[in-house]
């Protein structure tokens, strides 16, 4: 499972019915999300990349400290399996170093 990363996102520009508005981007479990966060003309860049931010701040809470897992493959094969499993290599069973 690959860790939680750290995002700022994209602001954009985007013209719709004449009016340049603002127009943010982001991922959210691995899913493309995006929102129109207002008019060019009554916000700058600045203020635009504030909501941004706001918006971010819930997600990127955990990228900073993520848990640690230490998995072995052989760990992660009993896991997937079950602990009562035999799993059988090649050369014979999986034993954990």
């Amino acid at each position: 499972m690959r860790r939680k990363r750290f995002q700022r996102g994209c602001l954009k520009t985007r013209k719709r019915n004449g009016k340049n508005y603002w127009y943010a981007q982001w991922r959210e479990e691995g899913k493309p999300k995006s929102k129109e966060i207002g008019l060019c003309s009554k916000m700058d860049r600045v203020k635009a990349e504030g909501i941004l931010t706001e918006i971010l701040k819930p997600i990127n809470e955990g990228a900073e400290n993520p848990d640690k897992i230490n998995w072995t493959f052989a760990k992660f094969l009993l896991a997937a399996a079950g602990e009562g499993a035999i799993l059988a290599g090649r050369r014979g069973p999986l034993r954990q170093w």
